[in-house]
């Protein structure tokens, strides 16, 4: 039976330039030493020490890079960690909503996919129903609030309301939801939905 864990790498958000969410899923072979596969959710913000704790943890490669959201507090270290780890494939939030209201934040993520695309790493945006699996850890993405159901479309919470909130299941016994930022007007829409 496979070893899987997960570690949360957090960071404090008392130094400004060092802060963000990170989290990442490993799957061990039998001896539980050896790592099979590896699936990190959001990177941190630039500056942040996660290479540093996934080198530590015997991280080299990344089968998926998950990104939850555009606040660079959560993908601003995507461009480091592509260039330390082979990355398999990436993951990123559907950005629909954020075209039409935040277009900032999409070029954000598009100028993430341009990066990934010039280092030949597939590219999948996450919708509300999508799905993966690598080895034992399977990701389904169950929710994305509509961006017309938020009444305020030109905050930082919208951002926030807009992240991809991810179930993931390991080894059809364990589950972890993970939502991002997703903050109180999108949790009102995910929990009448």
């Amino acid at each position: 039976k496979p070893v899987i864990k997960f570690v949360a790498i957090w960071h404090t958000e008392t130094c400004e330039y060092k802060y963000g969410d990170a989290q990442v899923f490993i799957e061990y072979a039998k001896n539980g030493i050896d790592i099979l596969h590896a699936v990190l959710v959001d990177t941190g913000m630039h500056g942040s020490d996660t290479i540093k704790k996934l080198k530590k943890l015997g991280v080299k490669t990344l089968d998926a890079v998950v990104i939850s959201h555009a606040h660079g507090d959560h993908y601003g270290y995507l461009s480091e960690v592509l260039s330390q780890f082979k990355v398999l494939h990436l993951y990123l939030p559907e950005i629909g909503g954020l075209i039409k209201y935040q277009k900032e934040y999409a070029k954000a993520i598009q100028r993430q996919e341009e990066k990934a695309r010039k280092k030949n790493i597939p590219v999948t945006y996450l919708t509300a129903h999508g799905y993966f699996k690598i080895g034992h850890i399977e990701c389904k993405s169950v929710y994305q609030v509509p961006a017309d159901k938020l009444s305020k479309h030109d905050t930082h919470e919208f951002v926030s309301s807009q992240s991809i909130a991810s179930l993931f299941t390991l080894d059809r016994v364990g589950r972890v939801l993970l939502t991002g930022d997703l903050s109180n007007p999108g949790n009102r829409v995910l929990m009448e939905h």
